[in-house]
């Protein structure tokens, strides 16, 4: 199953979000020019700008802000950016150049935040950074452009929006660095977009995954939430994809793409919201389903849509937010090998297995996970 750059750019929060902010939640999009996307996809160490140097300057009331670009700051020994970054556990890289259109981000970034009402979510054109939401205690809930440069930068997702996604289509794509350079000789770059998205406390049961097939039709819907069982789902299956087939006819049918995933949320009031789209493709995860099943589905007219939840009998799953918060030589690590990590760094240390966060009864990794509240996306 091929995914073409059509399909890939289709999903874009910038190309879907405009004709469908009547029934999404509430999002400014500002765009960002080459000198920010080098910024973020730069491989060294992590700065972010001084709070101080921004203020409440606004734009107006259209959807898209204006275009903001990205750069960095060089901090003299000493100064309030190069202490706050210390304190945050940040190292402040020496090779960083003045450049005031970080600070221009910043402020838009800023006014765009207070004018969706103090909080916002982000994401680039495709990816969330809820991979990186351990360094914000476990929540993407940003409430300055500290926070969203600090998500931004310590996420795997969106580096690969920038660095990876498009070489995905079998039609050819290039990635943020290519563009970059491009840019230099006269060529236009890819939309590259910062989403802000108004922080809205969702409840987990009522977010869930849509697969449209080729023919326009629903062929299939899941909980977003994989790892746990709602009773009151149960009772109210037929009413709830009732309502997300009826969203997608009346609503959707005109605006999506043929084939398409979309994420949807149903409120106390049945009310259904769109929250983000993403390729009919292997790249999206199907959740409770199999793309064999999908693909199945979407071959055979006669099959009857689904919408499946998680069993009472589904067993506890194991949070990604863990997985994410974990350094690379733990992720990448399996069986034994996890073991020998860990005696290394006991060996390391005097031998002490508590001070690697080793529990002496179980020989097991302590891990300290920080609660937080529902992602927007």
């Amino acid at each position: 199953m091929a995914l073409v750059h059509a399909e890939l750019d289709a999903c874009s929060i910038h190309k879907w979000q405009p004709p469908l902010r009547r029934v999404t939640i509430k999002t400014l999009l500002i765009p960002l020019l080459p000198s920010v996307v080098a910024y973020l996809t730069a491989d060294e160490a992590l700065f972010l700008p001084d709070d101080s140097e921004s203020d409440d300057s606004g734009f107006g009331d259209a959807d898209i802000a204006a275009h903001s670009s990205g750069g960095r700051v060089e901090c003299e020994a000493g100064s309030p950016d190069e202490a706050a970054a210390e304190d945050a556990g940040l190292h402040v890289g020496s090779a960083l150049h003045a450049d005031p259109q970080l600070r221009t981000l910043c402020l838009d970034v800023d006014a765009a935040i207070q004018k969706l009402g103090g909080a916002a979510f982000p994401k680039l054109n495709w990816s969330a950074p809820t991979d990186a939401s351990w360094v914000l205690g476990g929540s993407s809930k940003c409430t300055s452009a500290r926070d969203v440069l600090l998500l931004l930068k310590s996420s795997d997702r969106v580096a690969h929006d920038l660095t990876e996604a498009r070489k995905l289509c079998a039609d050819g794509g290039v990635n943020a660095q290519d563009e970059t350079r491009a840019a230099a000789g006269g060529a236009q770059p890819y939309a590259w977009t910062l989403a802000l998205r108004k922080w809205c406390e969702l409840q987990p049961s009522a977010e869930f995954r849509c697969f449209r097939g080729s023919d326009g039709r629903l062929l299939a819907a899941c909980q977003r939430d994989r790892y746990s069982h709602y009773a009151h789902l149960a009772e109210r299956r037929e009413a709830l994809l009732q309502a997300l087939e009826a969203f997608q006819l009346e609503v959707l049918a005109s605006t999506l793409p043929e084939k398409v995933v979309w994420d949807a949320y149903i409120d106390a009031q049945q009310r259904v919201h769109l929250l983000d789209l993403a390729p009919f493709h292997e790249s999206t995860d199907p959740l409770l389903f199999e793309w064999a099943e999908l693909r199945a589905a979407d071959s055979s007219a006669r099959t009857a849509s689904e919408l499946r939840l998680v069993a009472e009998d589904g067993g506890i799953g194991p949070t990604t937010r863990i997985y994410h918060g974990l350094p690379y030589e733990m992720r990448d690590t399996e069986g034994g090998r996890l073991e020998e990590l860990l005696a290394a760094a006991r060996a390391a240390a005097g031998g002490d297995g508590r001070s690697v966060g080793v529990a002496e009864e179980t020989k097991e990794p302590l891990l300290s996970t920080g609660g937080g509240t529902a992602d927007v996306e």
